[in-house]
Protein backbone atom coordinates (compact mmCIF):
# COMPACT_ATOMS: atom_id res chain seq x y z
CA UNK A 1 0.00 0.00 0.00
CA UNK A 2 2.81 2.47 0.83
CA UNK A 3 4.47 1.82 -2.58
CA UNK A 4 1.18 2.51 -4.35
CA UNK A 5 0.70 5.80 -2.51
CA UNK A 6 4.26 6.93 -3.27
CA UNK A 7 3.80 6.17 -6.97
CA UNK A 8 0.54 8.14 -7.16
CA UNK A 9 2.13 11.07 -5.32
CA UNK A 10 5.01 11.27 -7.78
CA UNK A 11 2.70 11.01 -10.77
CA UNK A 12 0.62 13.90 -9.46
CA UNK A 13 3.47 16.30 -8.74
CA UNK A 14 2.62 19.78 -10.06
CA UNK A 15 3.87 20.61 -13.54
CA UNK A 16 6.10 23.58 -14.33
CA UNK A 17 4.65 27.03 -14.90
CA UNK A 18 5.38 29.80 -17.36
CA UNK A 19 5.38 32.55 -14.75
CA UNK A 20 7.11 35.83 -15.61
CA UNK A 21 10.77 35.62 -14.53
CA UNK A 22 11.73 39.25 -15.08
CA UNK A 23 14.17 40.23 -12.35
CA UNK A 24 12.85 42.59 -9.68
CA UNK A 25 15.27 44.29 -7.31
CA UNK A 26 15.64 47.37 -5.14
CA UNK A 27 14.12 48.62 -1.90
CA UNK A 28 10.45 48.11 -1.10
CA UNK A 29 9.86 51.78 -0.23
CA UNK A 30 11.51 53.03 -3.44
CA UNK A 31 10.01 50.79 -6.12
CA UNK A 32 7.47 53.28 -7.37
CA UNK A 33 4.77 52.44 -4.87
CA UNK A 34 5.24 48.67 -5.05
CA UNK A 35 3.39 48.33 -1.75
CA UNK A 36 0.17 49.50 -3.37
CA UNK A 37 0.71 47.11 -6.31
CA UNK A 38 1.13 44.00 -4.13
CA UNK A 39 -1.82 41.64 -3.87
CA UNK A 40 -2.04 38.51 -1.68
CA UNK A 41 -4.92 36.16 -2.34
CA UNK A 42 -6.08 32.78 -1.05
CA UNK A 43 -5.50 30.32 -3.92
CA UNK A 44 -6.98 27.09 -2.61
CA UNK A 45 -9.89 25.83 -4.76
CA UNK A 46 -9.34 28.67 -7.25
CA UNK A 47 -7.88 28.76 -10.78
CA UNK A 48 -4.61 30.00 -9.17
CA UNK A 49 -4.04 26.79 -7.18
CA UNK A 50 -2.19 24.99 -9.97
CA UNK A 51 0.22 27.91 -10.35
CA UNK A 52 0.79 27.96 -6.58
CA UNK A 53 1.52 24.22 -6.50
CA UNK A 54 3.91 24.36 -9.46
CA UNK A 55 5.89 27.30 -8.07
CA UNK A 56 6.34 25.52 -4.74
CA UNK A 57 7.41 22.36 -6.54
CA UNK A 58 9.99 24.13 -8.68
CA UNK A 59 11.48 26.77 -6.37
CA UNK A 60 11.04 25.81 -2.69
CA UNK A 61 13.94 23.76 -1.36
CA UNK A 62 11.48 21.33 0.30
CA UNK A 63 9.34 21.17 -2.87
CA UNK A 64 5.57 20.90 -2.90
CA UNK A 65 3.85 18.86 -0.20
CA UNK A 66 0.20 17.88 -0.30
CA UNK A 67 -1.48 19.53 2.74
CA UNK A 68 -3.32 17.43 5.30
CA UNK A 69 -6.53 18.63 6.96
CA UNK A 70 -7.56 22.27 6.97
CA UNK A 71 -5.20 24.44 4.92
CA UNK A 72 -4.78 27.68 2.98
CA UNK A 73 -2.56 28.64 0.04
CA UNK A 74 -1.61 32.28 -0.62
CA UNK A 75 -0.26 33.52 -3.92
CA UNK A 76 1.41 36.95 -3.77
CA UNK A 77 1.56 39.09 -6.92
CA UNK A 78 3.05 42.42 -7.97
CA UNK A 79 1.56 44.05 -11.06
CA UNK A 80 -0.27 40.81 -11.77
CA UNK A 81 2.86 38.61 -11.72
CA UNK A 82 3.46 36.01 -9.02
CA UNK A 83 6.40 36.80 -6.75
CA UNK A 84 5.79 34.59 -3.68
CA UNK A 85 3.75 31.85 -2.02
CA UNK A 86 2.81 30.94 1.56
CA UNK A 87 1.21 27.67 2.71
CA UNK A 88 -0.67 27.09 5.97
CA UNK A 89 -2.33 24.07 7.52
CA UNK A 90 -3.67 22.74 10.81
CA UNK A 91 -1.05 22.78 13.56
CA UNK A 92 0.41 19.47 14.84
CA UNK A 93 -1.48 18.21 17.86
CA UNK A 94 1.57 17.44 20.00
CA UNK A 95 4.61 19.72 20.03
CA UNK A 96 6.62 19.76 23.25
CA UNK A 97 8.28 23.08 22.43
CA UNK A 98 4.97 24.87 21.89
CA UNK A 99 3.06 23.11 24.64
CA UNK A 100 5.80 23.87 27.17
CA UNK A 101 5.90 27.52 26.09
CA UNK A 102 2.13 28.04 26.30
CA UNK A 103 2.05 25.99 29.52
CA UNK A 104 -1.32 24.49 28.80
CA UNK A 105 -2.68 21.23 30.14
CA UNK A 106 -3.55 18.19 28.03
CA UNK A 107 -7.22 19.18 28.31
CA UNK A 108 -6.52 22.74 27.18
CA UNK A 109 -4.49 21.50 24.21
CA UNK A 110 -7.22 19.12 23.08
CA UNK A 111 -9.77 21.89 23.42
CA UNK A 112 -7.77 24.57 21.58
CA UNK A 113 -5.30 22.98 19.15
CA UNK A 114 -7.71 23.41 16.22
CA UNK A 115 -7.41 27.18 16.80
CA UNK A 116 -3.71 27.09 15.81
CA UNK A 117 -2.32 27.27 12.25
CA UNK A 118 1.10 26.18 11.00
CA UNK A 119 3.06 28.02 8.28
CA UNK A 120 4.54 25.09 6.35
CA UNK A 121 6.08 26.97 3.40
CA UNK A 122 7.21 30.53 2.63
CA UNK A 123 8.67 31.22 -0.80
CA UNK A 124 9.95 34.37 -2.48
CA UNK A 125 10.73 33.54 -6.11
CA UNK A 126 14.51 33.50 -6.71
CA UNK A 127 14.58 36.31 -9.29
CA UNK A 128 12.86 38.74 -6.87
CA UNK A 129 15.39 40.77 -4.86
CA UNK A 130 13.56 43.46 -2.90
CA UNK A 131 14.75 44.65 0.50
CA UNK A 132 12.18 44.13 3.30
CA UNK A 133 9.74 42.40 0.91
CA UNK A 134 9.56 39.13 2.88
CA UNK A 135 8.71 40.96 6.11
CA UNK A 136 6.03 43.02 4.37
CA UNK A 137 4.42 40.00 2.70
CA UNK A 138 4.45 37.98 5.93
CA UNK A 139 2.83 40.81 7.87
CA UNK A 140 0.13 41.24 5.25
CA UNK A 141 -0.72 37.55 4.92
CA UNK A 142 -0.83 36.88 8.68
CA UNK A 143 -3.69 39.37 8.84
CA UNK A 144 -5.57 37.46 6.14
CA UNK A 145 -5.17 33.97 7.60
CA UNK A 146 -7.70 34.27 10.47
CA UNK A 147 -10.27 35.92 8.18
CA UNK A 148 -10.01 33.26 5.48
CA UNK A 149 -9.88 30.43 8.02
CA UNK A 150 -13.10 31.67 9.59
CA UNK A 151 -14.74 31.94 6.17
CA UNK A 152 -13.69 28.48 4.94
CA UNK A 153 -13.72 26.43 8.15
CA UNK A 154 -16.13 28.36 10.40
CA UNK A 155 -13.78 28.77 13.35
CA UNK A 156 -11.17 31.39 14.34
CA UNK A 157 -7.37 31.16 14.50
CA UNK A 158 -5.65 32.60 17.57
CA UNK A 159 -2.04 31.44 17.14
CA UNK A 160 0.36 31.01 14.21
CA UNK A 161 3.52 28.91 14.33
CA UNK A 162 6.36 27.75 12.11
CA UNK A 163 9.74 26.04 12.14
CA UNK A 164 13.02 27.61 11.03
CA UNK A 165 16.21 25.83 10.04
CA UNK A 166 18.93 28.15 11.47
CA UNK A 167 21.52 26.49 9.25
CA UNK A 168 19.70 27.93 6.23
CA UNK A 169 17.81 31.00 7.41
CA UNK A 170 18.15 33.72 10.05
CA UNK A 171 14.40 34.30 10.39
CA UNK A 172 14.76 38.08 10.32
CA UNK A 173 11.49 38.60 8.43
CA UNK A 174 9.53 36.63 11.05
CA UNK A 175 11.04 38.54 13.95
CA UNK A 176 10.39 41.85 12.18
CA UNK A 177 6.75 40.79 11.86
CA UNK A 178 6.54 40.27 15.67
CA UNK A 179 6.96 36.48 15.71
CA UNK A 180 8.75 35.17 18.81
CA UNK A 181 11.30 32.36 19.03
CA UNK A 182 9.68 30.02 21.53
CA UNK A 183 12.18 27.16 21.61
CA UNK A 184 14.28 24.61 19.76
CA UNK A 185 13.37 21.10 18.59
CA UNK A 186 15.30 17.99 19.60
CA UNK A 187 15.91 16.95 15.99
CA UNK A 188 13.76 13.83 16.28
CA UNK A 189 10.50 13.00 14.54
CA UNK A 190 7.25 12.21 16.36
CA UNK A 191 7.89 8.46 16.11
CA UNK A 192 11.69 8.39 16.13
CA UNK A 193 12.99 4.93 17.14
CA UNK A 194 15.89 6.34 19.21
CA UNK A 195 16.71 9.39 21.33
CA UNK A 196 19.44 10.43 18.87
CA UNK A 197 18.76 13.34 16.46
CA UNK A 198 17.61 12.05 13.07
CA UNK A 199 16.84 15.36 11.36
CA UNK A 200 18.01 19.01 11.53
CA UNK A 201 17.45 20.85 14.81
CA UNK A 202 15.06 23.76 14.18
CA UNK A 203 13.86 26.85 15.96
CA UNK A 204 10.14 27.19 16.54
CA UNK A 205 8.46 30.60 16.26
CA UNK A 206 4.98 31.64 17.34
CA UNK A 207 2.68 34.59 16.85
CA UNK A 208 -0.46 35.17 18.98
CA UNK A 209 -3.41 36.77 17.23
CA UNK A 210 -6.04 38.86 19.05
CA UNK A 211 -8.46 38.07 20.57
CA UNK A 212 -6.77 35.18 22.36
CA UNK A 213 -7.98 32.12 24.20
CA UNK A 214 -7.13 32.45 27.93
CA UNK A 215 -4.33 29.86 27.86
CA UNK A 216 -2.47 31.68 25.06
CA UNK A 217 -3.14 35.17 26.41
CA UNK A 218 -1.73 34.32 29.84
CA UNK A 219 1.36 32.80 28.27
CA UNK A 220 2.14 35.85 26.17
CA UNK A 221 1.76 38.23 29.10
CA UNK A 222 4.44 36.25 30.90
CA UNK A 223 6.83 36.02 27.95
CA UNK A 224 6.52 39.41 26.25
CA UNK A 225 7.79 42.56 27.94
CA UNK A 226 6.47 44.77 25.16
CA UNK A 227 3.05 44.27 23.54
CA UNK A 228 2.70 43.36 19.88
CA UNK A 229 2.81 46.45 17.66
CA UNK A 230 2.09 47.22 14.01
CA UNK A 231 4.53 49.57 12.33
CA UNK A 232 5.73 49.76 8.74
CA UNK A 233 9.07 50.99 7.46
CA UNK A 234 7.65 54.05 5.76
CA UNK A 235 6.07 55.21 9.01
CA UNK A 236 9.30 54.52 10.90
CA UNK A 237 11.31 56.49 8.32
CA UNK A 238 8.94 59.44 8.70
CA UNK A 239 9.29 59.42 12.48
CA UNK A 240 13.09 59.36 12.26
CA UNK A 241 13.12 62.12 9.63
CA UNK A 242 10.92 64.36 11.78
CA UNK A 243 13.16 63.70 14.77
CA UNK A 244 16.15 65.14 12.91
CA UNK A 245 14.40 68.53 12.56
CA UNK A 246 12.26 68.83 15.69
CA UNK A 247 11.54 67.00 18.96
CA UNK A 248 9.29 63.97 18.56
CA UNK A 249 5.86 63.85 20.13
CA UNK A 250 5.40 61.59 23.14
CA UNK A 251 3.57 58.93 21.09
CA UNK A 252 6.20 58.97 18.34
CA UNK A 253 9.00 58.70 20.87
CA UNK A 254 7.29 55.76 22.57
CA UNK A 255 6.78 53.95 19.25
CA UNK A 256 10.43 54.46 18.29
CA UNK A 257 11.51 53.22 21.72
CA UNK A 258 9.44 50.05 21.37
CA UNK A 259 10.84 49.37 17.91
CA UNK A 260 14.41 49.74 19.20
CA UNK A 261 13.68 47.44 22.14
CA UNK A 262 12.20 44.86 19.74
CA UNK A 263 15.29 45.05 17.52
CA UNK A 264 17.58 44.72 20.54
CA UNK A 265 15.65 41.62 21.54
CA UNK A 266 16.67 39.95 18.26
CA UNK A 267 20.40 40.33 18.96
CA UNK A 268 22.15 37.07 19.94
CA UNK A 269 24.82 38.89 21.97
CA UNK A 270 24.26 40.35 25.47
CA UNK A 271 22.22 43.56 25.28
CA UNK A 272 24.35 45.59 27.74
CA UNK A 273 27.90 46.17 26.49
CA UNK A 274 30.40 48.99 26.65
CA UNK A 275 29.77 49.75 22.97
CA UNK A 276 26.04 50.04 23.61
CA UNK A 277 26.62 52.39 26.52
CA UNK A 278 28.91 54.57 24.42
CA UNK A 279 26.28 54.86 21.68
CA UNK A 280 23.49 55.69 24.11
CA UNK A 281 25.59 58.18 26.03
Amino acid sequence: MSIFRTTIYRMNRPAGSGNDRNARSGELTRLGGMRSRLAAGQARCTPEEQLFDSLMEQYHYLRYEQPVGEHLKYLVKADGQAIGCLAWQSAPRHLKVRDRYIEWSDEARERNVHLLAYNTRFLILPWVRVEHLAWHILGRVTKLVPQDWQRLYAHPIYWLETFLDPARFSGTCYRAANWQVIGTTMGRGHRAPTLEPTRPVKQMLGLPLPPQVPEVAGCMKRHMKYPRMDVNLEELDQIIDRGTHAPLSESEGEKLKRVLHALAGMLPAPRTTENTKNVLE
